[in-house]
C-alpha cells in the first residue's frame, strides 16, 4: 500500500512563496510590489508598510524589532542605478580578483602553488576564528607528519627551510578531500565577473548597435582625475559623475555656466560611455554597504548630432527591417560604412584601390595566363 504524502497547507504554500521566507538580515536584497499589493502597502513581509507606490524600491533591514516595527529604507538609488547600468549595455574592466575583491580566502601562500578559494586566510580571520583555525591545524598535526613522510621527507620538521611549501600543499590536499566530499556544507565562493552589475559581455560593437547617445551635463572643469595630468570635463551622465578629456571631445562643446538665466540645455551634450573600470564591489553578506561600497571610473565621449546616424542601415541589427533594407547605394565614392566606429565630423568617403605599377604588371600578367586557359 502506498502513502499518500498530505498536501501542504494554503498557509505554507503562500509562505513558501512570500518575500518572507527569502528574507535574510545579512543579506542585502532590494524589495519590490506591484499592482494592487502597492496599493495596500502590502510588500510581502509581516505587516503592512507605509510606503504604498507601484514601482518603489525597499531595502529592509528587519522584519520585526523589539517595538515590533518592520525597518526599512529606500531602495530606490540602487533599483535605479542598475536600470540606468543596464541600458548602456557596457561590460566593465575590473582589476585582479584577489587583489581588489578577496576578503577572507587567499589565493595562495607559497610560489607555485594556488590554493582554492575555500582555503582560509589567517591573515584575514577575527580573532575568534583564528584560534578556532588553529585548534583545527593542531588536530591535523599527526595527519602532517604522516603526509610529510609519504613525500620523502625524512628531515625533523625543526630542519626544514623556512621556505618549503609542504604545509600549503597539506592544507589543499585537506581543503579539496572536505569540500568534495558529500557530507561537506561548504560553498565555493566565485565572485562574479563584474560583481552582479551586468550578466552579458557586449563587445563594443554590440554595444555600438544595440544602445544610442545620451543626453549628460558637462559640470565643470577638471584638470587632474584619478593621478591623471590632462585637461578634462566632469559629466554628469546615467547618474555618475564621469570624465571626459578635452583630447576626446569632438566638435565645439561648452560646460555649463553657474548663474545667471536658468537654461534648460546649459552644457548639455550627447554622450556614450567607454568601458569603465570595477575598482570595488560592495560587501553584499554580512556587512551591508549597498552601492555605496562600490568604485566605478568612468569616462564618456561625445557624440556631434547627426554623427549616429552615417550607418547605411540604422535599423536595429537582426530585426525585420534590418535584413529588409536594401543595400547602400554604389556610387563613385561608394558606400558608407555600416558601423563606424570613430565620431569625425568629416563625411566617410570610400578611395578605390589603385595598385603599384609592379604589383599591377602582376595582376595582368595572372589575368593574361587565366584568359588563355578560358580560350583553350
Amino acid at each position: 500500500m502506498v502513502a499518500l504524502t498530505p498536501s501542504p497547507s494554503p498557509f505554507a504554500t503562500l509562505l513558501r512563496r512570500s518575500k518572507f521566507a527569502t528574507f535574510d538580515p545579512r543579506i542585502a536584497q532590494v524589495f519590490t510590489t506591484h499592482g494592487g499589493d502597492a496599493h495596500r502597502g502590502n510588500w510581502g513581509l509581516k505587516r503592512p508598510i507605509a510606503l504604498r507606490r507601484r514601482g518603489a524600491h525597499i531595502t529592509v533591514k528587519a522584519i520585526d524589532t523589539s517595538a515590533q516595527q518592520t525597518e526599512w529604507n529606500s531602495g530606490e538609488n540602487q533599483a535605479k542605478f542598475a536600470l540606468r547600468y543596464g541600458e548602456l549595455n557596457i561590460e566593465p574592466k575590473r582589476f585582479d580578483t584577489h587583489q581588489h575583491f578577496d576578503s577572507e580566502f587567499a589565493p595562495g601562500e607559497a610560489p607555485g602553488v594556488k590554493l582554492p578559494p575555500l582555503t582560509a586566510n589567517p591573515l584575514k580571520l577575527r580573532p575568534s576564528q583564528f584560534r578556532t583555525y588553529l585548534e583545527q591545524l593542531r588536530a591535523k598535526r599527526p595527519a602532517f607528519i604522516e603526509y610529510v613522510r609519504k613525500m620523502g621527507v625524512t628531515k625533523p620538521m625543526h630542519q626544514l627551510r623556512p621556505s618549503h611549501d609542504l604545509h600549503a600543499r597539506f592544507i589543499l590536499d585537506e581543503t579539496v578531500k572536505a569540500s568534495g566530499s558529500l557530507e561537506s556544507r561548504a560553498m565555493d565562493r566565485s565572485i562574479h565577473k563584474s560583481g552582479g552589475l551586468i550578466y552579458s559581455r557586449p563587445s563594443l560593437l554590440q554595444t555600438y548597435l544595440t544602445t544610442k547617445p545620451q543626453p549628460g551635463r558637462i559640470l565643470m572643469d577638471a584638470i587632474k582625475y584619478h593621478g591623471r595630468q590632462e585637461d578634462g570635463y566632469i559629466v554628469g551622465f546615467a547618474g555618475m559623475t564621469s570624465i571626459l578629456w578635452k583630447s576626446n571631445a569632438v566638435g565645439n562643446i561648452k560646460r555649463m555656466k553657474w548663474g545667471g538665466v536658468p537654461d534648460p540645455e546649459n552644457g548639455v551634450a550627447h554622450f556614450r560611455m567607454m568601458p569603465p573600470r570595477l575598482v570595488g564591489l560592495p560587501k553584499v553578506v554580512g556587512r551591508r554597504q549597498g552601492l555605496k561600497g562600490m568604485e566605478l571610473i568612468s569616462q564618456v565621449h561625445n557624440v556631434p548630432p547627426g554623427a549616429d546616424m552615417r550607418r547605411s542601415n540604422g535599423h536595429l541589427p537582426g530585426s525585420m527591417n534590418y535584413v529588409a533594407a536594401p543595400p547602400a547605394p554604389q556610387g563613385k565614392k561608394g558606400g558608407r560604412h555600416a558601423a563606424p566606429m570613430n565620431f569625425s565630423t568629416e563625411p566617410y568617403q570610400t578611395q578605390r584601390y589603385k595598385p603599384s605599377p609592379g604589383v599591377q604588371g602582376v595582376l595582368n600578367t595572372v589575368a593574361d595566363i587565366i584568359s588563355r586557359g578560358a580560350s583553350t
